[in-house]
């Protein structure tokens, strides 16, 4: 039986990784020339069941010469860079360069069982994470070897996200909620239940239809009438297209209204909703507010 390793991975750098020119007018690629400071990898199995984490930081003085404002400001803010240069973080280990840093994280994944990706085989690595070609493309410049520990094919859970929103809204996936604390392993803890979220949604049971604490894989009120209207209106439309006559006209007519009912009982729940926030903020299904 093939076995992948589903790997989370975050990093903290000091820039974008993108193209930008100095102020000096040296024209780089952020990715080759800002410091990776902070990494943190979460390793689940195929059905995103954790196994183990860990992060690991890289501090050196000179990193300073090549920050860009924006990393400096908001590393100093959070405190990442004390914690890297007096060691008083919760990383497993802060090295001074990125050898000692990419060394260990291969060791580290290898002692745990993780096997480096065998495309014949198809098994070992595959990373995922929140944009994770920006984390690869800081892999593949300073940590090739690290980088080729994985799949060339990433998970890009910020897809999934995109696709929620445009492509995808008529299915009412689940919109994650985020902290944006700016550290590799809360990032990538973040992106970790974001991503489970989207699994669990698509696996709810087909028995109990609505959300409840009996059933918190369940459909939303408001989410399940939206995507019956949604539903409808394409329904509406095939039969505007291939059929005619005195009874398309009834039925056309007839989910017009149906689907004006739906979208104004939305409106109503929406209303309902917003009345409960009064109670508290929603906590899902386990934690009703009343």
């Amino acid at each position: 039986m093939s076995k992948v390793m589903l790997v989370g991975c975050d990093l903290e750098t000091g820039g974008l990784n993108g193209y930008e020119t100095l102020a000096s007018g040296e024209r780089v690629h952020g990715a080759a020339y800002y410091p990776i400071l902070e990494m943190a990898f979460v390793v689940c199995d195929e059905q995103l069941n954790e196994g183990f984490s860990f992060s690991v930081g890289i501090w050196n003085e000179s990193f300073l010469e090549r920050m860009g404002p924006w990393a400096l400001e908001a590393h100093t803010k959070s405190g990442l860079i004390d914690q890297l240069r007096n060691h008083s973080g919760k990383h497993d280990a802060v090295f001074s360069n990125n050898a000692d840093a990419e060394r260990f994280v291969i060791e580290k994944l290898q002692a745990l069982g993780v096997t480096k990706y065998d495309r014949k085989a198809k098994t070992g690595a595959v990373i995922f994470g929140n944009s994770i070609g920006f984390d690869a493309s800081y892999l593949d410049a300073q940590m090739p070897e690290l980088k080729d520990f994985f799949h060339y094919r990433t998970i890009d859970v910020s897809s999934i996200d995109l696709l929620r929103q445009t492509a995808w809204a008529q299915f009412c996936l689940p919109k994650a909620e985020k902290q944006y604390s700016h550290t590799a392993m809360s990032d990538i803890y973040e992106t970790l239940l974001e991503l489970r979220g989207y699994t669990d949604y698509l696996e709810r049971p087909s028995a109990d239809v609505l959300m409840s604490r009996d059933n918190p894989l369940g459909w939303k009120m408001e989410e399940l009438l939206g995507k019956v209207a949604a539903e409808l209106a394409v329904k509406t439309k095939r039969l505007e297209e291939s059929l005619a006559g005195d009874l398309a006209d009834e039925v056309i007519r007839n989910n017009l209204r149906i689907r004006e009912s739906l979208l104004k009982a939305q409106s109503i729940q929406f209303s309902t909703m917003k009345s409960f926030e009064k109670l508290g903020p929603d906590r899902g299904p386990s934690s009703p507010r009343i």
